[in-house]
């Protein structure tokens, strides 16, 4: 229900830096970390000086077994 939810104001004009994050946080949970990068890097665009995001995404590679990467976004 939460995914539904966020999933349709990500679709609005007006989406926000934190709905974004929050549907990379479901997707993290949920063990599908190339689906929440993708939310993060959303999340990170609506607000580039939001340091949040990029923790996940560095999360997320590691997750996905990105040494290198995990590092570039720590």
């Amino acid at each position: 229900r939460a995914e539904e939810v966020l999933l349709a104001a990500a679709g609005q004009p007006t989406a926000t830096r934190e709905v974004f994050f929050g549907l990379g946080e479901l997707k993290l949970a949920a063990g599908d970390a190339a689906a929440a990068a993708g939310w993060f890097e959303k999340a990170s665009q609506a607000d580039p000086h939001w340091a949040k995001p990029l923790v996940r995404l560095g999360q997320a590679a590691l997750t996905r077994g990105d040494s290198t990467e995990a590092a570039r976004f720590m």
